[in-house]
């Protein structure tokens, strides 16, 4: 196939896909997000498993025959995996709340990169996530992503791809894009500023384990390409 035919191919086969996060949030963002799959504007929408609107949102996405994804929590809320929580390297015990919390967006980070999260307790988490849509659902996700950008954190991508190919056999991951001249240009705060620089920076190294994923004969499929990309 020569290039013109090749690009005229490609072109033939995009699809835009339009997909809202956080569902199960609150009740406010699932109507909003609920009206807009009932109108077309959206294409798809991922939900949190760990929250406390969760199983209701499910039901009607269910009954509305949604498009529906996970949205994989590691950040925020409670785990849904309860086993052998005191030594669960993904919470910490919460005393105003009395309760074994998420470290945050910033925390799960930090102790990544201190090694102090363990891999058994990463994989616990994802699986029962999934487990749990499963059971209310009654079928598998159509794709996975990650609240706050956690699924193209390295350690944590690893982790996921493996259990996504070789375990459950879902093949399709929403991946964030940013473009860092805007950045720049529109993000002043400078922390979160440095959050979306790491993230784009963490797709970079996505790419390089998908590319040693196919390699092994194995796949995802990312819902976003920025370009075609000729192996």
């Amino acid at each position: 196939m020569n290039s013109e035919n090749y690009h005229l191919a490609f072109e033939s086969k995009i699809k835009i896909i339009i997909n809202a996060d956080d569902l199960g949030i609150c009740k406010e963002r699932d109507e909003g997000i609920f009206e807009l799959y009932i109108n077309g504007l959206i294409s798809s929408t991922s939900i949190l498993m760990n929250v406390i609107n969760s199983i209701n949102s499910i039901r009607k996405a269910k009954e509305l025959n949604v498009n529906l994804g996970i949205h994989l929590n590691l950040t925020e809320g409670e785990p849904l995996y309860k086993k052998d929580i005191e030594t669960n390297s993904l919470v910490s015990f919460n005393a105003e709340q009395n309760k074994y919390v998420m470290h945050g967006k910033f925390g799960l980070r930090e102790r990544i990169s201190n090694h102090s999260i363990k891999e058994i307790d990463v994989k616990n988490e994802i699986i029962e996530q999934i487990q749990q849509f499963f059971f209310y659902y009654k079928s598998y996700p159509s794709h996975i992503d990650g609240h706050q950008h956690i699924h193209v954190i390295p350690f944590i991508a690893k982790i996921l791809s493996d259990i996504m190919v070789n375990i459950i056999g879902i093949y399709r991951i929403r991946l964030p894009l940013e473009n860092e001249e805007l950045l720049e240009k529109y993000v002043s705060d400078q922390k979160r500023l440095a959050f979306y620089k790491q993230v784009t920076h963490y797709l970079i190294r996505f790419f390089r384990l998908m590319k040693i994923v196919l390699i092994q004969g194995k796949y995802l499929i990312p819902n976003i390409y920025p370009i075609p990309i000729i192996s």
